[in-house]
């Protein structure tokens, strides 16, 4: 039985992620589809739209027959970290095959050129790629502007800046780089976006991004009804959504007002450098504050993105550090993965992870008791996620005045 992994958010699940779930199976023959999946948290920096066990069921419904949750912090981290750590994951597993992924170009061999690129220059630093960079950043560009400027500059090739400016071809490169880096048997699948890009909108096409779907069903506007999401949303029983940025304001106030008034470091925070950390504190102190959105914008200027702010304050806001990332991936990332759900027809896949992987596999919070092989740092990374999960949960109950079940009655989803 070949198996084919997929590496998603579904924030929220559409009719393009359902496509990419068959094309995947069509494309590499593969009988069984596992989706390594973004938690409670995105990696754009933001709560999801939908909780991860309502995103789970709908997975499994169409499509999907097993699904594992993307560890915190990995999944709010930049695109470098979230694909080897949902790649580390599938490779550990022992018996995915394949893994599919969706970019806006089908040339894999050009992708594949860069990512090689890309690691020979991280891990020699004379490589003529880093020296391109710098003299790049010397004109004043963030450094992924200047990162993307000097790979065209170093394959001559004018052609690539078209594929290195949209972002799941970045998204792509980042896969295959971990490909590499792991010398993973794996063998990538690309799969061309149809229709839509990533930011696109327009509400009369068959395939479009899941940006468009969330400003849909937040504005109330037809492309909720033309792609019928009470009756998909009915399948996970939730009324609770959407959840969105700004439904952390008075939290993420208080972490802000607690780090800055006592002269705290932001830079200690993931996804954080100097200047972030300067500009937040900077806009902080000289403008009023009227919710996560209007201050992200306000702290937004050409070297620093949108997308940027919101992983940092998402990591102010969930207290995840520089340093508790190093300690991940010095870890060697996770050496566990916890189950979500899976149909009952791939208990036989569990049960191949189990024998045949070098991962441990868990479900309920409850298992953990009574495992010792699990270390400190996987307990640490096991409990930061539950914080955040928690988090997540009360913020869901009071927005929506309902009874949220917490972290330890959950159980493992099985359709």
């Amino acid at each position: 039985m070949s198996v084919v992994g997929l590496i998603t958010e579904y924030n929220p699940f559409h009719k393009g992620h359902e496509y990419h779930i068959e094309k995947a199976k069509e494309l590499t023959g593969a009988s069984g589809a596992l989706v390594v999946m973004s938690g409670n948290y995105v990696q754009r920096g933001t709560p999801a739209f939908l909780d991860k066990y309502s995103r789970t069921t709908i997975a499994l419904n169409h499509g999907a027959d097993l699904v594992f949750e993307l560890p915190l912090p990995f999944s709010c981290s930049s695109a470098e970290y979230f694909a080897l750590s949902a790649v580390t994951i599938l490779n550990k597993t022992g018996i995915v095959d394949y893994i599919c992924f969706g970019a806006e170009t089908d040339d894999l061999s050009t992708l594949e050129k860069i990512a090689k690129a890309l690691i020979d220059a991280k891990n020699n630093e004379e490589h003529s790629l880093n020296i391109i960079i710098k003299d790049i950043l010397k004109t004043g560009v963030n450094y992924a502007s200047a990162r993307s400027q000097a790979i065209c500059k170093y394959f001559n090739d004018s052609t690539i800046e078209s594929i290195i400016s949209m972002p799941n071809n970045i998204l792509a490169i980042e896969y295959l780089k971990a490909i590499l880096l792991l010398n993973s048997n794996i063998k990538p699948v690309l799969l061309k976006r149809t229709n839509a890009s990533y930011h696109h909108d327009k509400s009369n096409d068959y395939m479009y991004s899941a940006s468009s779907v969330r400003n849909s069903i937040e504005n109330d506007d037809t492309l909720s009804a033309l792609w019928d999401f009470d009756k998909i949303y009915k399948e996970c029983y939730n009324t609770n959504y959407p959840i969105i940025e700004n439904d952390f304001d008075r939290i993420l106030t208080e972490k802000l007002i607690f780090n800055i008034h006592n002269n705290i470091d932001l830079s200690i925070y993931n996804n954080i450098d100097e200047q972030l950390a300067n500009r937040i504190a900077k806009v902080f102190k000289e403008s009023s504050y009227r919710g996560w959105n209007d201050f992200s914008m306000k702290i937004k200027n050409k070297n620093i993105t949108y997308t940027a702010i919101c992983r940092g304050l998402l990591s102010i806001l969930l207290n995840i550090k520089q340093c508790d990332l190093n300690e991940y991936l010095d870890n060697d990332i996770c050496n566990f993965v916890r189950i979500l759900g899976f149909k009952a027809s791939a208990s036989k896949l569990l049960n191949q992870i189990k024998n045949n992987g070098k991962i441990i596999t868990f479900g309920q919070l409850s298992e953990l008791n009574d495992n010792e092989i699990i270390n400190d740092t996987d307990l640490k990374l096991i409990k930061q996620g539950i914080y955040a999960d928690e988090l997540y949960n009360s913020v869901t109950a009071l927005k929506f005045k309902s009874e949220i079940p917490n972290e330890y009655r959950r159980k493992i989803i099985i359709k």
